[in-house]
């Protein structure tokens, strides 16, 4: 499908075309873990910048995270400024 992240059952794109690399980066990472529209808008919509974005995909790496539920409390934190 080209530049987009495509979920069958809710038929949602999200747009790869305008997102920076390290967006692309965070999309591909929490796709290959839970291919959910909403999961997936941690990393475009949740963390506003790309130092917050890399430091997500830093504890997810180092961690090897899989936890939706772990990984989603961390986007928050980091979002709020706790990490």
């Amino acid at each position: 499908m080209g530049n987009e992240v495509y979920h069958w059952r809710t038929k949602q794109v999200i747009s790869l075309h305008n997102l920076s690399k390290t967006e692309r980066k965070l999309v591909d990472v929490l796709s290959s873990i839970w291919d959910d529209p909403c999961f997936l808008m941690l990393a475009t919509q949740c963390l506003e910048t790309d130092e917050q974005r890399q430091k997500l995909l830093g504890i997810i790496e180092k961690e090897n995270l899989t936890d939706t539920d772990k990984i989603t409390e961390l986007a928050w934190d980091i979002e709020d400024g706790y990490i």
